[in-house]
């Protein structure tokens, strides 16, 4: 079995031949993501753990892909979310963690989404937080 770091250095060059960190755009990586996570949902509701370890692959080999292309690499990502979260508190509810207190302009109160600026790229609607009034 390759160590973590073995195999995020082959995932880069695998990319790199392939022509996805020449040719890609970090949009459309972002997209495959979404598709992955979503290949992962569906494999959570079937309870196919065979398809969970694939997802689960698939969505880190395409945030490996998205953090070189934007000069970053998934072990710099990681220190910076767990210093957010390691002194973050919240609640259990209904199965997930919630957070005591929004992070300030991350919250939608009820009739802010209509006025929200959405992007909107093959299909998939995404918000700008950091572009809402709220």
């Amino acid at each position: 079995m390759r160590d973590y770091f073995e195999l995020e250095c082959a995932i880069e060059s695998w990319a790199e031949e392939k022509g996805i960190l020449s040719k890609a755009t970090p949009m459309k990586q972002a997209m495959k993501t979404q598709e992955e996570l979503t290949e992962l949902c569906n494999a959570i509701l079937d309870d196919d753990k065979d398809e969970i370890k694939d997802a689960i692959g698939d969505i880190v080999v395409t945030l490996i892909i998205q953090a070189k292309m934007q000069g970053m690499t998934i072990e710099e990502c990681l220190n910076a979310a767990y210093d957010v979260i390691s002194k973050r508190t919240g609640q259990m509810i209904n199965g997930q963690f919630v957070k005591d207190k929004p992070e300030e302009g991350k919250f939608i109160p009820n009739g802010v989404w209509d006025k929200a600026d959405k992007i909107t790229h093959e299909g998939f609607v995404y918000v700008k937080y950091n572009d809402l009034t709220i």
